[in-house]
């Protein structure tokens, strides 16, 4: 597996900042087959811009991973735990339900975590910070947060009640 095998679009810098990035994942024990999905379901990883103005967003619908274009200089480090969470949605697939839409996003926060953990070396970042405090809280708390975070609207699109 290489970096240069994933879909990855934009200026010379650009896919030069991703494909770092890519190259971030792969080697951590919960990237790999982050990594490995990203590849075999041939989703493009481009900076633009997302709903919301969220750091990072999976488009299924578009088979997109979008980083926020005012993320391009962020670094390698975070750029693939922008990865790690997004390509976490993509391993799941949609979500059935409202309940299995929250956990899948707890998933992906973990998954986000374990990749920052392991690549950030001594580089700080508020963002990445919270969300550790967010999932070392345990599962039950952190899904409170990610359910104050979002609001309950975000998970009942799938359905259901939580």
């Amino acid at each position: 597996m290489r970096s240069a095998d994933v879909l990855i679009t934009g200026n010379v810098v650009d896919v030069r900042e991703l494909q770092a990035a890519v190259e971030q994942l792969e080697p951590v024990d919960a990237g790999r087959s982050i990594a490995q999905a990203i590849r075999d379901h041939g989703v493009m990883i481009r900076f633009g811009m997302t709903a919301d103005d969220a750091s990072a967003q999976f488009d299924p619908t578009t088979n997109e991973i979008t980083i926020h274009a005012s993320q391009s200089d962020a670094g390698p480090a975070i750029l693939a735990a922008y990865l790690a969470h997004e390509g976490t949605h993509v391993q799941l697939g949609n979500p059935t339900s409202a309940a299995d839409a929250l956990d899948q996003e707890y998933r992906c926060f973990k998954a986000e975590v374990e990749v920052w953990s392991v690549v950030k070396g001594s580089e700080e970042n508020w963002e990445e910070g919270d969300i550790a405090a967010m999932i070392d809280k345990g599962e039950a708390d952190a899904k409170a947060d990610i359910r104050r975070r979002y609001g309950d609207e975000c998970f009942t699109r799938w359905g259901g009640k939580l």
